[in-house]
């Protein structure tokens, strides 16, 4: 599939500077890589700055690396 030419490109900085902050418009533009490889994942996209106020308020957070696994472990009794 070939996309059409666009000649002067607008950015996503220049589109939603104004309705946007910088942790947004990063994980935007991280979300919406064409090339699936460089794409953020699931994980990661959780991990991005702009979850941190969310993480922060959730007790049952467990990040990437943490020890505690114990509410990962809790979803996959339940699920099996």
């Amino acid at each position: 599939m070939k996309f059409p030419e666009i000649i002067n490109p607008e950015t996503l900085e220049a589109r939603y500077a104004a309705v946007m902050n910088e942790h947004e418009i990063d994980l935007m533009k991280k979300m919406l890589l064409m090339d699936p490889r460089k794409r953020i994942t699931a994980r990661e996209s959780i991990e991005h700055d702009w979850f941190d106020n969310l993480r922060k308020k959730d007790p049952e957070y467990v990040g990437e690396g943490d020890s505690n696994n114990s509410v990962l472990e809790r979803g996959k009794e339940s699920i099996g």
